[in-house]
């Protein structure tokens, strides 16, 4: 309800970027109005869980925000993970159905309820009016599975109310307005993409998602940050080092640089320091 409401201040403002593709949020809102329209329309109800096993592109937001406008809750599946564990994920959390693209059917089990998203975008947005709350706080918005490295993998559970206490605070702590233009790197099936994809849509920014090639890329992310128009960005110490490495990123002013997910030593914090803010 806060991402929407925020949707209709700003209906011509862009929302989402990838390469050479972009969304307007009032287009983002039209596109998750019709993935709800098909989910409904394949039987999916509120408190379901939906799998994502799909590429990075601007068709990825609307997606996810579709699930969310039907009361159901996400499950990320990462193509790159081994067969093994995502069979594993897919049978632990018993999916309603599993959204993806022939592309990457090869990686998934045979048995896994595989639903092609090329169905969804077949169905009128009209069918499907999500006006009604169909989501409360103490629902849940996604499942994302532990790293499994002292066990097997675990899903947890995460609650709307866990996601907008995390997102208000960051707003408030990071001072992000309609300005904020975050370049998200972090695929979905690591929890920090909450911040990444849905902070700037909160305050009326924009998402600028790095596709899978771009993300593995030092020298391509070197050059995006030199564009100058990027004011935030999130990566692990070891991601920083990459960029550092380079040795070609100039420094951005206004660039709010994230760093979590592993120990931050004073050396790179000060290196970064001297990046941007």
């Amino acid at each position: 309800a806060l991402l929407k409401q925020t949707a209709q201040q700003r209906p011509q403002d862009t929302a989402v970027t990838c390469q050479t593709q972009r969304l307007d949020y009032q287009a983002l809102y039209a596109k998750a109005q019709q993935y709800a329209a098909g989910l409904c329309q394949a039987g999916v109800k509120a408190g379901e869980l939906v799998g994502v096993c799909l590429p990075r592109s601007v068709e990825l937001l609307p997606v996810l925000l579709g699930i969310w406008h039907v009361g159901a809750a996400y499950v990320p599946l990462d193509p790159d993970y081994p067969r093994a564990r995502l069979a594993h994920m897919i049978a632990d959390s018993d999916l309603k159905l599993l959204l993806s693209e022939p592309g990457l059917y090869g990686c998934l089990p045979e048995d896994a309820p595989i639903y092609d998203i090329a169905q969804l975008q077949q169905v009128e947005a009209e069918a499907y009016q999500y006006g009604v709350d169909v989501s409360r706080a103490d629902s849940c918005a996604y499942v994302i599975y532990t790293s499994g490295s002292t066990g097997t993998p675990k899903g947890v559970a995460v609650s709307h109310r866990n996601v907008v206490n995390f997102l208000t605070a960051m707003a408030t702590e990071l001072a992000c307005d309609n300005s904020t233009a975050l370049l998200a790197i972090t695929p979905i099936s690591f929890d920090i993409h909450v911040l990444e994809l849905y902070l700037p849509l909160l305050v009326g920014g924009t998402v600028h998602l790095a596709d899978n090639a771009m993300r593995r890329d030092a020298g391509a992310l070197v050059a995006r940050l030199n564009q100058g128009d990027i004011t935030m960005m999130q990566a692990t110490p070891a991601g920083w080092k990459m960029l550092l490495a380079d040795g070609r990123w100039q420094r951005v002013p206004q660039l709010q640089l994230l760093c979590g997910g592993e120990a931050l030593d004073v050396t790179l914090s000060m290196a970064l320091q001297a990046q941007g803010k």
